[in-house]
């Protein structure tokens, strides 16, 4: 048998739904490490874009700076 325990109205305590009480905020960090020249150099590639590698590492540090700045 279960035990069951009879409260009442009064004796119950609410208060708002909050989402983030339900999640862990994850930190950007991680993700400005994946940013590699390579891959910014196939994403040129296939856009059709012409570049030079110091234009990509250009690319590399002002993401990673945007990404930074928005955390």
């Amino acid at each position: 048998m279960r035990k069951i325990q009879v409260v009442k109205a009064q004796e119950i305590q609410t208060k708002p739904f909050a989402i983030e009480d339900f999640y862990q905020k994850k930190p950007l960090a991680s993700f400005e490490s994946n940013i590699k020249n390579k891959d910014l150099e196939e994403l040129a590639q296939r856009l059709g874009l012409v570049h030079k590698e110091e234009e990509i590492e250009f690319a590399k540090k002002l993401l990673a700076a945007y990404i930074k700045q928005k955390r």
